[in-house]
């Protein structure tokens, strides 16, 4: 059923943008025809890609639509936030985005599960702004390192937003030492 709404959603962005040539009676992902809404189209290929598409104005409000789709970079005012979406794990580097990295250490004992998930996600209803910021966390239990890779010579401002945003066995932020 999710795999129609995605089918349906592209549909709509492809007539917002005019595509006539995308065709959604392929799977994008491994070209078979088991991805289809029931809807007919003659043209020849959706392409799984958007890149060098000369696409312009805001984005189709039916992106929503899209099941699994991860939203990588965030900007607000002047500043782009990249999403940390790697789930790493214990003593891991993992090179995130194209011009940085994250390495962790550690392993958390209190946990119930053997899981290897280094990540959280908040399942609360956020009522501030800018709260995508605060949905998906990092978790870390001994050390975290954060490395700028390929950068011009220059001065930056780094800001990392750090956060309590889960909280185990039901427990309150009061909790917390």
């Amino acid at each position: 059923m999710s795999s129609i709404c995605a089918v349906n959603a592209l549909k709509e962005i492809a007539e917002q943008l005019g595509k006539s040539d995308w065709d959604f009676n392929l799977n994008p992902c491994d070209n078979s025809s088991s991805w289809s809404d029931g809807r007919s189209s003659n043209s020849t290929h959706f392409p799984g890609n958007l890149n060098a598409n000369n696409l312009t104005g805001g984005l189709p409000l039916e992106l929503n639509n899209l099941t699994g789709l991860l939203k990588l970079t965030t900007t607000i005012g002047k500043t782009t936030y990249e999403a940390d979406q790697n789930s790493a794990g214990s003593a891991k580097f993992y090179p995130s985005a194209k011009n940085w990295g994250t390495s962790s250490t550690g392993q958390f004992w209190d946990r119930l599960s053997a899981s290897n998930e280094y990540t959280a996600k908040n399942v609360s209803v956020l009522r501030m702004s800018d709260s995508e910021l605060y949905t998906t966390a990092r978790l870390s239990p001994l050390s975290l390192t954060y490395y700028a890779r390929c950068l011009a010579n220059g001065d930056y401002t780094v800001t990392l937003h750090f956060a309590e945003i889960i909280f185990r066995d039901d427990q309150s932020y009061q909790s917390l030492g």
